[in-house]
């Protein structure tokens, strides 16, 4: 993407808030408190597992770490949605970037999703070059990647029951692709896709703010987001630096 192609997405994202003045801080409150209610939740089941574990097994020292690793790992995935946030007030800078291991992290945006694709019966399935190294921030990518799976899957649950997460790597940039069968944007959405609050999903239970905190998050790490329209599936393409 160009620097006229980013200012451009930036004024759109700007422009989404003003226009939907002057109810826009009373929606933008509640989507936010949208977007954290799923890692609390997370952290309350893991916190209840602890709890009973102690008072059932205290000896089985496995799973109670485990549910600790899963409430650290929450907290740092709600910590990258909180700077994202701050990022989109134009209250924070990113901190320098750092290499990722790709392959294991889509594993792990994988398992975070294999529920829910699980319940409507859609297929996820990754290609990646295990030595693929890209420079970013481990859990803002989580996040980014976790959502447009999650958005892959609601979408391919309405159309063919598949999604895919495609690497190729460059010298200088490495690209993920997140595909699905799903029926497509429709046409008259696609300029809406990236602007706060217009997202359809809204209407049901959405917070509108999903893939534009995605794309804050993406861009944070000197990356971009973009959507690709095709006759037969629908591409969202992440670029990154290639570590």
């Amino acid at each position: 993407m160009s620097e006229s192609q980013a200012g451009g997405a930036r004024r759109r994202v700007e422009s989404g808030f003003r226009e939907r003045a002057p109810d826009a801080a009373s929606v933008f409150v509640g989507s936010v408190a949208h977007e954290l209610v799923g890692p609390l939740q997370e952290i309350s089941l893991h916190a209840d597992r602890i709890v009973r574990g102690l008072a059932t097994n205290p000896s089985d020292v496995a799973s109670l770490a485990a549910a600790t690793h899963a409430i650290s790992r929450v907290a740092r995935r709600a910590g990258a949605l909180l700077h994202a946030l701050r990022a989109l007030a134009g209250e924070e800078e990113p901190g320098p970037p750092r290499v990722i291991a790709l392959a294991p992290l889509i594993d792990e945006v994988l398992e975070l999703t294999r529920a829910r694709a699980r319940a409507v019966g859609v297929i996820v399935a990754a290609r990646c070059p295990s030595e693929c190294h890209v420079l970013g921030h481990h859990e803002e990518l989580v996040h980014a990647l976790r959502n447009l799976v999650e958005n892959a899957i609601d979408a391919a649950a309405g159309g063919r029951p598949w999604a895919h997460v495609r690497v190729d790597v460059a010298r200088e940039l490495t690209c993920i692709r997140v595909v699905d069968g799903g029926l497509g944007v429709p046409r008259a959405q696609i300029d809406d896709l990236f602007v706060p609050f217009a997202s359809t999903k809204r209407r049901e239970g959405g917070s509108g703010l999903g893939l534009v905190i995605a794309r804050t998050l993406v861009e944070r790490m000197g990356g971009w987001l973009t959507f690709k329209r095709g006759e037969a599936r629908t591409t969202f393409e992440v670029g990154l630096p290639t570590a």
